[in-house]
């Protein structure tokens, strides 16, 4: 990582642009010096955009939830970002929660059993983004949804006449 000068980067011919057109930056720090390639020696390259992997719903809620390929992070993200179809009609997105791996949809509809369901994303003005910045992946094509029917029967006992149940059913 090291190099021999201020002047080492060359583009042989070429350009670097930002997005606006301006000539990227080539004077590098001095080799050694805070900011220098050798003086930062955990340099990690990591251009791969985080991705929904799947895709689950759980009969009987509102809730959709997306498993993501890396852990991620994201606040005041749009519901728009998020288009959910059931069968032919649109559910409208009420909520975007985003924690670890995992995005979490509230929608408008409650899913039944034959729900046939699949989810949209397009990255809108607040992103998604992995741990190194890069933004959760645009779906070009629409996911389906897996749905879930926990088939787990409520169940309830008395004992010395108090009445318990499991929690979630």
């Amino acid at each position: 990582l090291a190099y021999t000068g201020t002047s080492s980067l060359s583009l042989n011919s070429g350009t670097i642009k930002d997005a606006a057109g301006n000539n990227a930056t080539l004077t590098l720090p001095s080799p050694a010096a805070a900011g220098s390639l050798s003086n930062n020696k955990a340099i990690v390259v990591d251009g791969v955009a985080p991705t929904v992997v799947t895709a689950e719903g759980l009969v009987g809620t509102q809730t959709l939830i997306l498993s993501i390929s890396e852990s991620i992070s994201g606040s005041s993200i749009s519901n728009d970002d998020f288009t959910v179809n059931i069968g032919t009609s649109t559910s409208s997105v009420t909520s975007v929660t985003v924690s670890g791996t995992t995005v979490r949809l509230a929608i408008s509809d409650t899913i039944q059993a034959a729900d046939s369901i699949t989810i949209l994303y397009t990255q809108g003005t607040n992103t998604i983004l992995d741990s190194v910045g890069n933004a959760l992946a645009t779906m070009d094509s629409a996911a389906t949804v897996t749905v879930v029917n926990d088939g787990t029967a409520p169940t309830v006992s008395v004992s010395n006449g108090g009445v318990t149940s499991t929690a979630a059913d």
